[in-house]
C-alpha cells in the first residue's frame, strides 16, 4: 500500500506506505525511468490533495523531489548515484520502521543528496496489524464523544435499528478486547501509531478514576458524575486524532 497526499500552499507531500508499499518505492526510485501508480487515502486531510502517481525519471543532477501538476503525481529526478541513496534510505526504513513513524525529507544548505529547490517530503510508516480492532476502538471512541448517542443510544434497544451499546461494552473493548487503555504504548503498531499515545493516555487518566470510583453503577450515575465531560472532551480529542491517521 502506499499514498501520496500534498498540501497546496506549503508544498509539503507525504508519502503514507506499508513495508511493501516503500519496497515498491525503492525499486521505482533506483529503475529509472519509472512511474508507479499510488492509491487513493481513506482521507486527505490535513493535506488537500490526493496524487495518483510517482515518477521517477534520471538526471545528472542531486535528488529532486517536486509536484508534477499537469499530471498530479510527484515527481522524482536525480542521478543514480544521488537515487542510489535514496533507495537505500527507503529500504532501510521499510525493514526497521515503525507503525506511526516518519521521515522527513528535505533538503537543507550542503545536503549530500539532495538538490534545493525541492519539496518538502514527510514519508509516514502506516502499518497497523489488526485494522479491525483499531476500528473496534474507533467506533467506542465515537461513543464516548457523543454525549446524545449516549443519552438517546445507551442501554436501548431499537427494533428497526441492529444496535445495541452502554458504557460497559464501551469500557471492555478499550481495556478488555484491545487493550489499548490503561497503557496505550503497549498497543503501538498493533493498534496504534505513537502519535496516538498521548491522547489515549489523557483520556485514561479521567476515564478510569470515574470506572474506579463508580464500578457497577447504572450509566446514568457516570453521565452524571461531575468529571463525566472531561471524559467526553478527551475522547473527542483521542478520535479526532485516530480518524485523521485512518
Amino acid at each position: 500500500m502506499i499514498h501520496v497526499r500534498r498540501h497546496t500552499e506549503s508544498g509539503e507531500m507525504e508519502i503514507g506506505a506499508d513495508p511493501e508499499g516503500l519496497a515498491a518505492l525503492a525499486a521505482a526510485v533506483a529503475n529509472a525511468p519509472t512511474t508507479i501508480e499510488v492509491e487513493a487515502p481513506e482521507r486527505i486531510w490535513p493535506y488537500d490533495e490526493a496524487l495518483t502517481s510517482v515518477r521517477v525519471e534520471s538526471s545528472k543532477s542531486l535528488v529532486l523531489i517536486d509536484h508534477d501538476e499537469s499530471a498530479a503525481a510527484m515527481r522524482i529526478t536525480g542521478s543514480q548515484e544521488s537515487r542510489k541513496v535514496l533507495t537505500e534510505n527507503l529500504v532501510s526504513f521499510a525493514r526497521e520502521g515503525k507503525p506511526g513513524e516518519h521521515w522527513h525529507v528535505e533538503w537543507f544548505p550542503d545536503h549530500f543528496y539532495l538538490a534545493e529547490g525541492g519539496a518538502p517530503v514527510v514519508v509516514a510508516f502506516s502499518k497497523i496489524q489488526y485494522p479491525e480492532m483499531r476500528a473496534q476502538v474507533i467506533t467506542s471512541l465515537r461513543s464516548l464523544s457523543d454525549p446524545e448517542h449516549q443519552r438517546t443510544r445507551w442501554g436501548k434497544v431499537s427494533d428497526d435499528e441492529a444496535y445495541y451499546g452502554d458504557l460497559d461494552l464501551n469500557v471492555h473493548v478499550l481495556y478488555d478486547d484491545t487493550t489499548v487503555l490503561p497503557d496505550p504504548v503497549e498497543s503501538v503498531g498493533s493498534i496504534i501509531t505513537t502519535d496516538e499515545v498521548d491522547v489515549l493516555e489523557k483520556l485514561n487518566s479521567v476515564l478510569e478514576p470515574i470506572v474506579d470510583e463508580l464500578g457497577d453503577e447504572p450509566d446514568a450515575a457516570y453521565l452524571a458524575h461531575p468529571g463525566w465531560s472531561a471524559v467526553v472532551s478527551a475522547a473527542a480529542d483521542a478520535v479526532q486524532v485516530l480518524e485523521r491517521n485512518g
